[in-house]
């Protein structure tokens, strides 16, 4: 999902939003400074606090879906998974196409739902919810920022979207045990991205692999190595561990 933040970043970064010629304006100079405080916050727990005072101050505000897909992605910086669904939702709430976190919640909860989940299949079917809106909502976004992204680029962008949107189905699929469901999704993932992600071939690889086709999954594995695998936070690299499981038992 880092694509996703740094291109939200950029969309956002100048308060675009806020001169935008259809987007909605601060009401006054206190507020203007209660969402430059949130765009310009030193860490996540500052970004959450600002967002969190501008919604308390100003409860009429117009930058509802703003301050909460800031808090959003703040609470996945800190890997709170909690407050990550709250601002989400509440994201979705005040602007139900907000292509950030249908893409985000799409993505999270597939990644955070265990086999043995009592809710599993609710969980993922809003998940399948997610997805599937962003994946209608894309093709209809404007440029955010022309000032910033070029237009050719933005097309671009919105081809990883698509892809990201794609990614989550096939998680989703794969959280299921719809192994060939999933690989036909993490192909689709792989085929529109305009940069391609090696986490759709590392998940692709593990549905591949239990679904008993070792050489395809040993195709695809290389392929997510030769794009920088799966880095994990302890330095490891998850592609690389599920490599020598593939080639253990072949």
């Amino acid at each position: 999902m880092k694509r996703l933040t740094l291109w939200i970043a950029l969309a956002c970064c100048t308060l675009g939003l806020a001169s935008a010629q259809e987007g909605p304006t601060p009401k006054s100079q206190a507020e203007l400074d209660a969402l430059l405080a949130i765009q310009n916050a030193a860490d996540p727990e500052a970004k959450i606090a600002a967002g969190q005072k501008l919604l308390k101050e100003f409860s009429e505000t117009e930058f509802k879906a703003f301050a909460n897909q800031q808090m959003m992605l703040a609470a996945q910086q800190l890997n709170d998974y909690e407050r990550l669904l709250v601002f989400g939702e509440e994201t979705l709430k005040h602007d139900p196409t907000e292509v950030g976190a249908l893409l985000t919640l799409a993505n999270v909860i597939p990644m955070r739902t265990q086999e043995f989940d009592l809710d599993k299949e609710e969980k993922l079917n809003k998940a399948e919810d997610y997805a599937k809106q962003a994946l209608k909502v894309i093709p209809t976004k404007a440029n955010p920022n022309p000032g910033q992204i070029p237009d050719e680029q933005w097309l671009l962008v919105k081809k990883d979207f698509m892809a990201d949107a794609h990614k989550s189905l096939g998680l989703i699929e794969f959280k299921r045990g719809n192994n060939d469901a999933a690989v036909n999704e993490f192909k689709q993932s792989i085929d529109v991205a305009a940069q391609q992600d090696p986490a759709s071939f590392y998940f692709m690889a593990e549905a591949l692999l239990k679904s008993g086709k070792k050489d395809e999954a040993l195709t695809a594995i290389n392929s997510s190595i030769a794009g920088g695998g799966l880095p994990m936070a302890d330095g490891s690299n998850a592609a690389e561990d599920l490599k020598k499981r593939i080639e253990a038992g072949k």
